[in-house]
């Protein structure tokens, strides 16, 4: 499914998203999750897990699309990410024109992680 298109590159979430979505949203919220401490109702832990979850999937957005516009600054052509619950995957046209690039690309995602 096409989601959205940030900066013009398409972003296609595949459906197991959803499970994963459903997963970690019953997990926060549920009586075994980390949640369960804080005294909350199990309406406000619904929503905080359906929070937790929507945080999960939007730092991967973000983790991904930092190594798009990364290829993209590099001169690669990039159309779309897509996400899965076996990962992400970048459409990329050409390969990286060096080392340099290349280390960049991969390095900015997990920089990206890291600040979150």
């Amino acid at each position: 499914m096409r989601i959205a298109r940030i900066l013009g590159i398409d972003v296609i979430i595949h459906p197991s998203w959803l499970f994963v979505f459903g997963f970690v949203t019953w997990w926060l919220s549920s009586d075994g999750g980390p949640l369960r401490y804080l005294g909350l109702s199990p309406f406000q832990r619904i929503v905080l897990g359906t929070l937790g979850a929507f945080l999960l999937w939007f730092s991967v957005l973000l983790h991904n699309l930092t190594h798009a516009l990364a290829a993209r600054r590099s001169g690669l052509s990039v159309q779309q990410i897509g996400l899965s619950v076996f990962g992400e995957v970048s459409s990329v046209d050409d390969e990286s024109r060096g080392a340099t690039s290349s280390a960049w690309i991969s390095l900015l995602g997990p920089l990206v992680n890291f600040a979150l």
